[in-house]
């Protein structure tokens, strides 16, 4: 999809067409995305989503990271002396 729009984009530009500007831009980084003072709620930019922190307030926060890359470190026998 934003591969399309970029692609969409740059034509337009090229061809000096105008198009419409989106109407409700997506929230950046760690800004209010809903809540009071809010007229609708905005969606937050790729890799955050809108997380509510009270009844009057959220904002975006980074997704969480379910995918571990590293991977799990070996556990060596115990040393015996004798």
């Amino acid at each position: 999809m934003q591969k399309l729009l970029f692609i969409l984009y740059s034509a337009a530009a090229v061809l000096g067409v105008a198009l419409p500007q989106e109407s409700n831009p997506s929230a950046p980084a760690y800004s209010q995305c809903a809540g009071y003072g809010l007229t609708d709620t905005k969606r937050c930019v790729p890799g955050y989503t809108c997380t509510k922190v009270n009844d009057f307030f959220s904002l975006c926060l980074p997704l969480p990271d379910n995918i571990s890359t590293r991977s799990p470190q070996p556990t060596l026998p115990p040393i015996i002396q004798d």
